[in-house]
């Protein structure tokens, strides 16, 4: 999980956008057709569908926990 805190901040809009351009062909690009097709290779497709949605997930939350902490801070 710590490894996985450091891969997060390396993933970056460009690289999103870059991957976007093959996750959007879903009648080609999806986990069926490339399970029946390469195999063990759909799970890293998988993946970087959902890091994809993690990313739009952590740039609305990261503010917030960011405003989390520093409340925290001035209360202490």
């Amino acid at each position: 999980m710590q490894s996985f805190g450091e891969f997060k901040d390396k993933l970056t809009d460009e690289s999103v956008e870059l991957a976007e351009n093959y996750l959007n062909q879903e009648e080609w690009f999806n986990i069926e057709v490339l399970t029946a097709l390469y195999g063990p290779a759909a799970n890293m497709v998988n993946w970087v569908a959902c890091m994809r949605k993690f990313r739009g997930a952590y740039k609305m939350i990261a503010p917030l926990m960011a405003m989390v902490q520093e409340k925290g801070e001035e209360l202490t």
